[in-house]
């Protein structure tokens, strides 16, 4: 009668796969799509809230200064409205240097997404005038 004829395969038997070795590397091939496709979605979302963060809450704006007042000391008017010469000023003058002094304070609010914060900026500057 016949007998069923044995196939052979053409690959020794040492190099074939068995069908254990062959699902644990389809399940490697998945596993490492995984984690190639959660790192890039991580990446994009790294990107995603760089770019909002960069129009939103680092946004730098100019300030608004307003000037409420201006003092001036040592100044004496002669009628009403003609500033009185000062002897050292004269003298400075006549010397051929002209010292002046301001002082400048400017406060503010600074906001950082939710943080708020008053700032005081201070600044001292020394004129000589030659």
């Amino acid at each position: 009668m016949g007998e069923r004829e044995q196939v052979r395969p053409l690959a020794p038997a040492a190099d074939r796969q068995s069908s254990d070795e062959e699902g644990a590397s389809r399940h490697h091939k998945k596993r490492s799509r995984k984690c190639c496709v959660f790192i890039a979605a991580i990446f994009v979302i790294l990107v995603v809230a760089i770019v909002v963060m960069r129009f939103t809450a680092f946004r730098v704006n100019d300030p608004i200064i307003k000037m409420n007042g201006v003092t001036v000391t040592q100044l004496e008017l002669t009628s009403g409205t003609i500033p009185k010469p000062d002897p050292n000023l004269n003298a400075d003058f006549i010397s051929g240097l002209l010292s002046m002094t301001t002082y400048t304070r400017v406060p503010g609010r600074m906001k950082i997404v939710t943080a708020k914060r008053n700032i005081v900026v201070k600044n001292d500057c020394f004129f000589l005038y030659t």
